[in-house]
């Protein structure tokens, strides 16, 4: 994994920090979280033909940071090679292109692109390198810059599992970057520098500016746009004019149907549009309240398991780093949910049997949600009362006081997530006995809300809307993975060193497992399902998976997401729909009922029962302040 910075700029002559402003170095600082292994810059200087074929000069500046999960050695980047050509390569080869164990994807990937660009038709050339990331498979972003051609390439794959942000020039002056992580504009202009890691990033005494914050105005961004997941982009360097970049960019779109054009063949198809006959639908059983299964349904449980698994065993394996008892490479976002208790039994079979696995289980303190326990609490002891004699009124009082600070601290944290948390772990260690789980409980008070607020608001820009923002805090607080572990009945304080960690997302877009889909069903049955399933699925590029990659590599960590493997993915769309879920029955039992009938096959017989639940809702991070209960998600924020 890594940090992508790119700029291009008009040369300012003899000035030699043209481009090292403040607001670039505050840049830098945030790519250097995402690669704490390596950074390293690169610039040169061009010449440009303006549309007056004037010449002028322009500096092309690289910045990268490098987080070493790949192969023996640190592949530094930028990756410039004898050719002169540069790569920026932020992602992973699963599969595709050929990566041994012990090699960089970074150097291999460079090298067929360099092979490519001495091709001296430019047609076949385009169409080599469109082909090459089109069969690339696994999370990436990239940015490659064509010294010969003097081409500019940049892009996302299809689901945009990797963040990309750009901002495009308003004037001649302007400079024209790409970015893996921006910041707030110039209404806000980063005032956030009371940000403080534990990674020695060192406090900036910023007060007067944060004075002079209006905190009820709205958040606004009006610099950075998400760099759509629609295709790769080409940027001609030989001719162009800041003002009119946008007619020398070429996009070449991602297709699931055939194009004329040259384009990128999008990597599975759409989802199956068979509707099911009556006959044919599952039956529920009157003893175990879950629906039956054929042979047919089996066949397609037993895909599921080999496909998934498979995915799992891509992305936990090979992570570079040694071997320890104590530590661990690789951990899970663990909520006790459906979706990562199969990814870790799965991840069980394939990482290291001497290895622990984290997974990272948090919790908010929300005085909102507190306020509102308290008073019927209250109401309940005034209507208790009522109906009790005064001595059993001060007994009650006298046990209630009894319950020591340190209980009734531990019970602020005892949230959905929580809960199902500590019995999703207890249920792991049954059927992976031999396992060492590290359940991370990781509690989060409200000042540490408030001390990190701004930073986050920067890092899921160009987003601004408070959904965005609870569920963003939620994954910062729980991939920076400091908390506790439990050992025979002790709290220890742990801090979890783990490179990659799973997420479960991609599970409820294609499994049915969203309010909505049950809503489409009610008013269009399995026609409306189906088509609502197919949009969420279309859609999921342009949805959260760059936030979420943007938060979490803040801390230097690389998140992969085995429900979006490319295989997985085909694997369900050419499934009929009543395979994946039957939404006749009620919640906890035909949604995702694919992925129920495996995780009872993975003995996850009390898994497979758990509903959905929004990760800001089980872990109490969203509407925390008194008074904001009826506020919706989609509201702005305010700083």
């Amino acid at each position: 994994m890594c940090g992508i910075l790119f700029c291009l700029k008009r040369s300012q002559g003899s000035q030699k920090k043209d481009i090292n402003n403040k607001e670039w170095d505050l840049l830098k600082k945030k790519i250097d979280s995402r690669g704490p292994d390596s950074a390293l810059s690169k610039k040169i200087e061009i010449e440009i033909l303006n549309d007056l074929n004037f010449k002028n000069q322009y500096n092309l500046l690289f910045y990268d940071s490098v987080l070493h999960i790949r192969g023996l050695k640190i592949s530094k980047q930028p990756y410039v090679d004898i050719y002169g050509n540069i790569l920026c390569w932020n992602g992973e080869i699963y599969d595709g292109i050929n990566v041994p164990d012990t090699e960089s994807d970074t150097l291999i990937l460079s090298n067929i692109l360099s092979e490519i660009s001495n091709d001296c038709n430019e047609f076949s050339m385009k169409k080599k390198l469109l082909d090459t990331f089109k069969t690339i498979q696994g999370e990436w972003a990239f940015i490659y810059y064509q010294k010969k051609q003097n081409l500019l390439w940049f892009g996302r794959d299809y689901l945009g599992r990797r963040s990309l942000l750009w901002h495009k020039p308003v004037n001649e002056n302007d400079t024209f970057i790409i970015t893996s992580v921006g910041q707030l504009n110039n209404s806000y202009k980063n005032k956030d520098d009371n940000y403080e890691e534990d990674n020695n990033i060192k406090e900036e005494n910023n007060k007067d500016n944060n004075e002079s914050l209006n905190e009820s105005e709205e958040v606004v961004n009006t610099f950075w746009e998400e760099i759509q997941a629609d295709g790769i982009y080409c940027l001609d360097l030989n001719k162009f004019s800041i003002k009119n970049m946008e007619n020398h960019i070429i996009k070449y779109k991602w297709s699931a149907e055939s194009l004329d054009d040259l384009y990128l063949e999008a990597p599975f198809s759409l989802i199956n549009t068979y509707i099911p006959k009556d006959n044919e639908l599952s039956e529920l059983d009157n003893i175990t309240n879950i629906p039956k299964t054929n042979e047919i349904i089996e066949k397609a449980i037993n895909q599921l398991e080999v496909v998934l698994g498979e995915a799992v065993r891509k992305r936990m394996t090979n992570v570079f780093g040694e071997s320890s008892s104590e530590s661990s490479k690789v951990g899970l976002l663990f909520s006790g949910g459906l979706d990562c208790m199969c990814l870790s039994v799965l991840a069980d079979r394939y990482v290291p049997k001497n290895e622990p696995i984290d997974l990272l289980n948090v919790s908010f303190e929300n005085p909102r949600v507190q306020n509102v326990n308290q008073r019927r609490k209250e109401q309940r002891l005034n209507n208790n009362n009522k109906k009790r004699k005064l001595a059993n009124d001060n007994t009650n009082n006298q046990s209630e006081n009894n319950e020591s600070v340190d209980e009734k601290d531990d019970k602020i944290y005892d949230v959905p997530d929580r809960i199902t948390g500590r019995k999703g772990v207890e249920e792991l260690r049954k059927i992976c006995p031999n396992r060492k789980w590290n359940f991370v409980e990781i509690n989060i008070e409200y000042s540490e809300t408030l001390k990190y607020r701004k930073h986050i608001m920067d890092l899921i820009c160009p987003l601004t809307t408070l959904m965005d923002f609870s569920i963003a805090m939620s994954f910062w607080f729980a991939s920076r993975g400091k908390g506790f572990i439990n050992v025979n009945g002790q709290k220890i304080e742990y801090q979890s060193k783990a490179k990659v960690l799973l997420s479960g997302l991609g599970a409820d877009e294609q499994l049915c497992g969203y309010g909505r889909h049950r809503t489409h069903f009610k008013n269009g049955s399995w026609k409306g399902l189906i088509e609502e399933t197919q949009l969420d699925i279309s859609r999921i590029s342009t949805r959260n998976l760059g936030r979420d990659d943007r938060i979490i590599s803040d801390h230097g960590r690389e998140v992969r997401f085995p429900y979006l493997d490319e295989q997985v993915m085909s694997y369900l769309c050419q499934l009929p729909i009543h395979l994946k879920a039957d939404l006749r029955y009620p919640k906890g039992i035909g949604e995702k009922l694919l992925l129920r009938h495996l995780a009872r096959k993975l003995n996850l017989s009390n898994s497979s029962k758990e509903p959905k639940r929004a990760i800001q809702f089980g872990a109490r991070a969203a509407k925390m302040e008194l008074g904001c209960g009826k506020t919706k998600g989609t509201e702005k924020l305010k700083y």
